[in-house]
């Protein structure tokens, strides 16, 4: 009996223990926040990090990746420049009671929108905190970036100079790679994307290629789309086609089988000539794009020249004799620090000024390149042609691009039409131009002016 009784009070003893130790916690996690006396309004959290990423670093590669901690307003509230740091720390994460997501990134910054050997992978999640509760969160990062893997076939490499590029775009960002930049390169996701290749073939023939590259179904790119592409380049014209073999020598100008002779710089053979097209020469040299998307071949699309464009703009054009008002001068369309009857070489900075002293009505932009494609353009969510006094559909890309404020342009007096930001992506895009935006302002009096902005690039 005694020892039932001594067997129950230690029973009774660890259970108090255990509660104290309970206790303890909760007031631990509530006397840590300063000035709260109330034991409810404190919880704790505790994170264990894995990663898709392989390979690529040594070690455990989470150990470097930064961490945020955000609140239902989308605030920091915790931010660590490792993960090692925040594992090097307490165990536990003091949090107000609430909701919050903690964000998981292989590098600081956000996403770039393309980069060379560095992969983006990345996690988000949302979590509960408790009062006097500890949260544990189990999370995985995944890769966050289109994937792009090129090849050069032995008959790119072996026909082409050192001086060729490739370069990619998603619509925002651009990578070129050439001989001296290499490996795999990783795109914030977009609908589609472009390849440009530029070469220069060891005989001297310029050899150009822009290809849209997106998914089979026509939807846009996923996290972890992987393209692989093997680029290669031929000759379109065989070597004398149409000369029959000759057993004997050929070479030799007295042998009746061949009464033309060799070429000669008399009879050299040109490519223009359908009954002597001899070797190839400029112009008949063709670059070859295979694109395959996560191990499947698709549907490329070759972005073809631009053809003249209507007038978009769907406001009539106004008598061409308006009633003169003195009250207002007429709209004008002026470069800012340039004529607009010249073509701009290598720009950087591109602004158009125009005004309307009665007020804008309309503001149409055509574009009008052999390279920013209704593909392309719409990759980033635009018309080739748009107007910025009535966006419609493509206010927010002109908004992200940098071409349209938040104030309305409708019933204003003055505009800045700046392509500064084009000015990048173009001249890597390879192909010189040029590049033309053919600008229409009509104002509220129905008085119109219209110019055209001309660049080219030096390749």
């Amino acid at each position: 009996m005694r020892k039932n009784i001594l067997f129950i009070s230690k029973l009774f003893l660890s259970i108090c223990l255990l509660g104290t130790a309970s206790c303890e916690m909760r007031d631990e996690l509530r006397h840590r926040m300063p000035g709260n006396t109330d034991k409810e309004a404190i919880g704790g959290f505790s994170l264990d990090l894995l990663s898709k990423e392989i390979g690529s670093r040594a070690g455990n590669v989470v150990d470097s990746y930064v961490i945020q901690i955000v609140n239902a307003n989308d605030e920091v509230v915790r931010e660590y420049d490792s993960y090692a740091e925040l594992q090097g720390g307490e165990n536990v994460i003091e949090l107000p009671v609430g909701t919050y997501k903690v964000r998981s990134a292989s590098y600081a910054g956000g996403e770039e929108e393309a980069s060379i050997n560095k992969p983006y992978y990345f996690s988000e999640k949302e979590f509960s905190v408790n009062a006097g509760e500890v949260t544990s969160l189990k999370d995985t990062c995944k890769l966050n970036s289109v994937v792009v893997n090129v090849n050069y076939d032995d008959s790119f490499l072996d026909e082409v100079e050192d001086d060729y590029a490739v370069t990619f775009t998603n619509g925002t960002g651009v990578l070129t790679m050439n001989r001296d930049v290499n490996g795999i390169a990783y795109f914030r996701t977009s609908p589609t994307m472009l390849i440009a290749v530029r070469a220069t073939t060891k005989n001297g023939t310029e050899v150009y290629k822009a290809q849209i590259m997106s998914s089979k179904d026509g939807t846009s790119l996923k996290p972890e789309d992987k393209f692989e592409i093997n680029l290669g380049i031929k000759d379109t014209i065989p070597a004398n086609p149409g000369i029959p073999d000759n057993p004997n020598n050929p070479n030799d100008p007295d042998n009746p089988d061949d009464p033309n002779g060799p070429d000669t710089p008399n009879n050299p053979g040109s490519p223009d000539d359908p009954d002597n097209p001899g070797l190839g020469g400029n112009g008949h040299f063709d670059i070859t794009i295979d694109v395959t998307l996560n191990g499947k071949d698709v549907d490329i699309t070759i972005p073809a020249p631009d053809q003249p464009t209507p007038d978009p703009d769907p406001t009539p054009d106004p008598d061409p004799t308006p009633e003169p008002d003195p009250s207002y001068a007429a709209p004008t369309i002026v470069g800012d620090g340039f004529s607009l009857s010249q073509i701009l070489t290598d720009p950087t900075t591109v602004r158009v000024n125009i005004t309307a002293e009665a007020g804008i009505q309309s503001l149409v932009v055509t574009i009008d390149s052999p390279i920013l494609s209704d593909e392309l353009l719409g990759a980033v969510g635009l018309d080739k042609s748009f107007d910025l006094a009535n966006p419609g559909k493509n206010e927010t890309a002109l908004k992200e691009l940098g071409l349209l404020g938040n104030d309305p342009v409708s019933g204003r007096t003055s505009q800045v039409f700046d392509v500064s930001g084009f000015m990048s992506i173009l001249s890597q895009l390879g192909d010189p131009g040029p590049h033309k935006f053919h600008l229409k302002v009509v104002d509220k009096k129905n008085r119109q002016e219209s110019k055209t902005l001309s660049i080219q690039f030096t390749i």
